[in-house]
């Protein structure tokens, strides 16, 4: 009998539990400034960097390895900044070459497509 007591609150904190990390993991891959970047170019990427437009620095690559033709890298913002949602955008090639977009409404972005003659940007519906 005392066995069965200790099994019931030690299940039900365990469900609490797993409930609370699985909503706040939830939570943080659900960021509105989370989006795509489809590489539809001929070329690699091989560093793409993402600042506030107010930065005056860059900050560390957001790839952690070279991004394929054809490829799409996801980007996920791991800290919360509500109502923050003009960022600049930089990328390089592996030919040299680099792009730069800025003033982007990211919150409203969903796909950023990359081809060689242009970038689109595909928005939130």
């Amino acid at each position: 009998m005392k066995f069965a007591r200790l099994v019931r609150p030690l299940a039900i904190a365990a469900i609490a539990a797993g409930l609370l990390i699985a909503s706040h993991s939830t939570a943080l891959a659900d960021d509105q400034r989370d989006f795509d970047i489809s590489n539809e170019s001929s070329q690699s990427m091989v560093g793409v960097w993402i600042s506030p437009s107010a930065s005056t620095e860059w900050g560390p690559m957001v790839n952690p390895s070279e991004v394929p033709s054809y490829a799409v890298l996801h980007v996920t913002f791991p800290y919360a900044a509500p109502g923050m949602c003009t960022y600049d955008i930089h990328v390089s090639y592996a030919d040299g070459r680099p792009d730069q977009l800025e003033g982007i409404d990211i919150c409203n972005v969903l796909t950023i497509h990359v081809t060689d003659t242009q970038i689109l940007l595909e928005n939130v519906q």
